[in-house]
Formats: structure tokens, C-alpha cells, sequence
């Protein structure tokens, strides 16, 4: 049975013995930068840090699952792009002309949106 057990306090009153890292957000999880993700077309296609501090939230997951004894599973972002940064004034998968696709989300300097074929 898969259940939500993302908090330590949930992992505690349940104790599952496997624990899973993923979802949504993580589809599109920069693992070289580890603290960048892309909100996808759920915020505008903005990359955030949803607040992480950390240098590597998938490595802080799988470090603090094995000292509570559990097995962790990872989601491996596998959509061919991530979030360049973790800066919200950035968009990720721009169009052509470098807006990103809604143009709600006021991607005003497009030098620094993130363009996921760029190297």
C-alpha cells in the first residue's frame, strides 16, 4: 500500500519500511544543483526551492530514511529537462521567443529563463 509519508512525524506514527521520494514536483528535480525544482504548468513553469536550505534534498531523504531504518525509493526525473535554477523569477520551458508558455507568469528577462536545451 502506497501512503503519504513525507513528514518524520507521519514516518513515526505509521512506520513503513519503505519510504518513497517523488512525485510531481520531483518529475522535474535538478539533482546536480539539489535544492531546484520546476512547478510545471501547476505555477507558471517557475523554478523554486520550496523552501529546501539543504545541498541535496534527495540525498537528505535517503540519509534520514536509512538512520530510521528504512528503504528509500527515488523518482528519477526523466522528462529530458529540470529546472535550470531555483529562482522563481526564472521559468523553465520556454517558447521561442523566450516567454514562457503562459504569459501570466511575466518571465521578464529572458537571458536568465531557463531553456532546457541550453548546456
Amino acid at each position: 500500500m502506497v501512503f503519504p509519508a513525507s513528514t518524520p512525524e507521519t514516518r513515526t506514527a505509521l512506520q513503513p519500511g519503505l519510504v518513497s521520494w517523488g512525485g510531481n514536483p520531483s518529475t522535474r528535480y535538478n539533482y546536480q544543483l539539489g535544492n531546484a525544482w520546476n512547478a510545471g504548468s501547476d505555477w507558471y513553469y517557475r523554478n523554486v526551492d520550496y523552501g529546501y536550505a539543504g545541498d541535496s534534498a534527495a540525498e537528505d531523504f535517503v540519509r534520514e530514511s536509512i538512520a530510521e531504518g528504512r528503504e528509500a525509493r527515488l523518482a528519477i526525473p526523466t522528462l529530458g529537462w529540470v529546472a535550470k535554477d531555483n529562482n522563481n523569477a526564472t521559468c523553465s520551458f520556454v517558447d521561442a521567443q523566450g516567454e514562457c508558455i503562459k504569459p501570466e507568469a511575466d518571465c521578464r528577462d529572458p537571458a536568465i529563463v531557463a531553456d532546457p536545451n541550453a548546456r
